[in-house]
């Protein structure tokens, strides 16, 4: 193998890698911190068998999440952003 085809392998090697590290970047991170979100919203809502309270306050987390991000939808929190979101629900559940 010369030196060119080596060059060449090599390339092709790192292109195949930052492909990769882009695809894991945007995998989604965002069930996850939802999920707790949920639970957390339906462990305050003991009133209603609808569960209307908690829905009403998950989407009120979720409007501030996203407003802190500066995103327009909490679906696209991912790896980059996920623990100022994370942050965001913490300082939340200390006042609520």
């Amino acid at each position: 193998m010369t030196n060119e085809e080596r060059l060449d392998k090599l390339e092709q090697e790192n292109k195949e890698l930052k492909a990769q590290i882009e695809r894991t970047k945007n995998v989604s991170v965002w069930p996850g911190l939802k999920d707790e979100i949920r639970i957390y919203c339906l462990s305050k809502d003991d009133s209603d068998i609808n569960n209307v309270k908690a829905y009403s306050l998950q989407t009120a987390i979720y409007t501030i999440i996203r407003f802190s991000l500066g995103i327009s939808n909490v679906s696209s929190i991912n790896q980059s952003n996920i623990d100022d979101a994370r942050k965001v629900f913490e300082e939340l559940k200390g006042v609520i």
